[in-house]
């Protein structure tokens, strides 16, 4: 039986050099998923939570106009509801869906 490949087996190797050579290896790699994808991925789908942290660490090294704004904004409000005005995304009402009397194994997939 042949084993699955892990989405994580393509991000590239941290760099021997520092710290900031692997950051740029990284982001390098989440920019071309970008270019050919239109958002950040995450391991299993794209969730505004990831494209806050990849929005705010591109900005913090200086390359957020690197990216298209407007497939950005048009990603991030796909998922705003305009009768709760609230944005949300599988990954959001999972976590609001929660059932306190319910043990944390219930929203786990499986």
């Amino acid at each position: 039986m042949s084993e699955i490949p892990s989405p994580l087996d393509n991000l590239p190797k941290p760099s021997m050099v520092n710290n900031f050579d692997s950051v740029e290896e990284i982001l390098d790699s989440l920019l071309e998923d970008y270019s050919s994808s239109g958002y950040y991925p995450q391991i299993y789908r794209p969730s505004l939570q990831a494209t806050y942290y990849a929005l705010y660490i591109l900005d913090a090294i200086g390359r957020i106009a690197t990216i298209d704004h407007s497939k950005v904004l048009g990603f991030i409000m796909s998922h705003y509801d305009s009768n709760s005005k609230i944005f949300m995304d599988d990954y959001s009402r999972r976590y609001l869906d929660i059932d306190p009397s319910k043990p944390i194994t219930h929203i786990l997939p499986c």
